[in-house]
């Protein structure tokens, strides 16, 4: 067969294809599409007014699969051979229609997109095909796994592929390589340490996407250049929700005192525990951890101190309590925490917690506290 008629042949395929298909160019424009396409999308004529994929699949539209992305930016990630695949609700001149995209590189600027119809008939009968479910990780405290609402964790989450899931949350803000993959789990890491990575991303992709075809991508761990990461348009975790609404308490904290203890509340529900606690001696988590213990007792703190300004005593000892749980060797929280009990006129407890204090220091440091009780401020009549 000549080169001219397997061409001819090619252009007769995409034309007449019973699927629709567009090609787009990397900012999303479309570049062409079938006969089918056409007659989805309403323009049956030449030219297709540079419409784009956000304008015909709601890109980025709030609530959809494709809520902060498009299928063109999608499709450009895929690895060459795969494609990303989710249901989306096209635009037709008839209204929204749910179709099932499937959207892959085509070169390094331009990207293939299939459309098909939601339902797709296999052997007679009819089957409801659906966009993959977000992802949510919750990391503070033990690590739970969600997915479509439901939990899909189990024992494989303590072993090789559940340790690679947490390494990457940890490095989610940036692409790791297989050797550092390898060296920050496995330290006893030999020559196939490559193919071992490569295993068990496999197996993760399993536990995560149990449905995904052996060629689709994935949309949960991006791969690239011998690289993995979590894609953050997919998968969501609760130390992101933790450290973004504790920075803008922490930030609103001088402006808006009332709208800081909001946010700082929220902020605290959503940090039940440390960074991945069953995992206390990994070396690669413990940057994370302390970060983020910090920032909730800095969030704790301006907390107290704003409870106090205003009186509320039981509130500023709530959070004092929990800032003192945290940072049991912090002599200031702890001094406070006695003077407060003193100040509400508790003087058996205050006693109780300086023995505690005291106790612990000498087992600690060989001492004890660096005051007396004398040395604090009277009970409040």
């Amino acid at each position: 067969m000549s080169a001219a008629v397997a061409e001819a042949l090619e252009r007769e395929a995409f034309a007449g294809f019973p699927y629709a298909m567009l090609v787009l160019q990397a900012d999303g424009t479309v570049v062409c599409a079938n006969a089918q396409a056409r007659r989805l999308i309403g323009d049956e004529q030449a030219g297709l007014a540079e419409l784009t994929c956000c304008e015909v699949f709601g890109c980025g539209a709030a609530g959809s699969p494709l809520a902060g992305s498009c299928v063109a930016r999608l499709g450009l990630r895929v690895d060459d051979g795969g494609a990303v695949e989710l249901q989306v609700e096209m635009s037709t001149p008839s209204g929204g229609v749910p179709v099932w995209l499937a959207a892959g590189r085509l070169g390094p600027e331009r990207v293939a997109v299939q459309i098909r119809p939601s339902r797709v008939a296999v052997g007679g009968q009819a089957r409801n095909v659906h966009s993959p479910p977000g992802l949510h990780l919750r990391c503070l405290g033990t690590t739970q796994v969600e997915s479509g609402g439901r939990g899909i964790g189990g024992s494989w989450l303590d072993q090789r592929a559940g340790q690679l899931l947490k390494f990457l949350v940890a490095h989610r803000r940036r692409p790791v390589t297989v050797d550092e993959i390898a060296e920050g789990i496995w330290a006893d890491a030999s020559y196939q340490a490559a193919g071992n990575v490569r295993y068990y991303v496999h197996a993760l992709r399993g536990h995560l996407e149990p449905g995904r075809g052996r060629r689709e991508a994935s949309v949960f761990i991006r791969s690239q250049a011998g690289t993995y990461q979590l894609d953050s348009e997919w998968v969501t975790l609760d130390i992101d929700t933790f450290e973004k609404q504790a920075a803008r308490a922490l930030d609103a904290g001088g402006v808006d005192p009332i709208r800081a203890l909001e946010l700082a509340e929220g902020a605290l529900a959503a940090y039940r525990g440390g960074f991945l606690e069953e995992l206390p001696y990994a070396d690669w988590a413990n940057g994370e951890r302390q970060h983020l213990h910090e920032l909730a007792c800095r969030t704790l703190r301006m907390v107290a101190d704003e409870r106090l300004e205003r009186g509320d005593l039981g509130e500023a000892g709530r959070a004092l309590n929990r800032l003192g749980e945290l940072e049991p060797y912090d002599e200031d929280v702890q001094r406070e925490l006695i003077e407060l009990e003193l100040r509400s006129g508790r003087r058996s407890r205050a006693v109780r917690r300086y023995s505690a204090l005291a106790a612990r220091s000498r087992r600690m440091f060989g001492e004890g506290p660096s005051f007396e009780l004398s040395d604090l401020s009277q009970p409040l009549r």
